[in-house]
């Protein structure tokens, strides 16, 4: 038999959009929820969310009592009993950079602009407090200025003549539907 499971669209949700290989910068879009979704509301673990894909998968996971997720999921005190605990811990990661470079605090001034423009959502897509007990207050500010930017954007791709950021390991080019191929 077949499910149908409701899903947010990409208005209502979370998302971490990698980059292509041809982008040489260091770059980590980040797609917040801006709307709130029409789905309806479940609780899973305690916590009212929209539901979605990543709810349902957390809910199964409430129910089979599964280890790592929960009021402790994470860490004792780290729950992950909503999507949003994984993707505010992933967006302090993309601010934390590769340790040397962490992005900048955002100001009292971005910070206001951050709440501003969510005031409009419900507390289950966004409760302030909670996203800053998820990233912890020595973080909060530095997730603030990466949301606001919609994720972390390198702007230098070249040094002299050199790709800033080149290829750590072997790539490999082939599909073997192209390789079969007469006149591919």
């Amino acid at each position: 038999s077949d499910y149908v499971f409701p899903d947010l669209t990409y208005l209502e949700r979370w998302e971490f959009a990698g980059s292509h290989p041809s982008v040489t910068a260091k770059v980590q879009p980040i797609r917040q929820p801006v709307i709130a979704p029409l789905t309806e509301t479940v609780t899973v673990f305690g916590e009212e969310q929209p539901l979605s894909f990543e709810t349902m998968l957390l809910g199964l996971a409430e129910k089979l009592e599964l280890p790592g997720f929960g009021p402790d999921g994470f860490d004792k005190g780290k729950p992950f009993a909503k999507a949003e605990d994984f993707y505010l811990m992933m967006a302090a990661n993309v601010a934390a950079g590769d340790k040397e470079d962490p992005v900048p605090d955002a100001s009292a001034e971005e910070i206001e602009l951050f709440l501003r423009s969510r005031a409009h959502l419900p507390k289950t897509v966004f409760d302030a407090e909670r996203w800053k007990q998820i990233v912890g207050d020595d973080w909060w500010a530095r997730t603030v200025y990466v949301l606001n930017r919609g994720g972390r954007f390198s702007g230098s791709t070249y040094d002299g003549d050199k790709l800033k950021n080149p290829y750590g390991k072997q790539l490999n080019l082939f599909q073997e539907k192209t390789h079969k191929a007469v006149n591919a």
